[in-house]
């Protein structure tokens, strides 16, 4: 069972990722959070799999989030879904320790699920 956490503001993509995770047989949802300082609390807790994290989220950026849990849950993976689809962005993304990027537009179901799997 691949268990996956969410990171994400807004709250109608949050939920459509958490239907795509409880739909799918061999995934389970650890836990949503819509910033990074509630993720930073509860992530370390139950450590998951894998987490999906927003770059642009209020207060701290999902890159600082990433480096900051890279140091206290090395073994789970991250991949970030942003809007920016700039090679700047995602090289930082790449640099702070995420070892994927998804584009929200345009995503389908299949996408996440292949990534989901491919990260893990």
């Amino acid at each position: 069972m691949i268990t996956v956490a969410i990171v994400e503001d807004n709250i109608q993509f949050r939920d459509a990722i958490v239907s795509v995770i409880n739909d799918t047989t061999n995934m389970a949802l650890s836990g949503t959070y819509d910033n990074a300082e509630k993720a930073m609390i509860g992530l370390p807790k139950t450590p998951p799999d894998i987490v999906i994290v927003d770059i642009s989220l209020p207060g701290m950026r999902g890159t600082d989030l990433i480096i900051q849990l890279k140091k206290l849950i090395p073994q789970t993976q991250f991949m970030v879904c942003s809007i920016h689809d700039d090679n700047e962005t995602i090289f930082e993304a790449l640099r702070c320790g995420a070892s994927g990027y998804l584009l929200k537009d345009p995503i389908t179901v299949d996408d996440i699920k292949k990534s989901i799997h491919d990260l893990y």
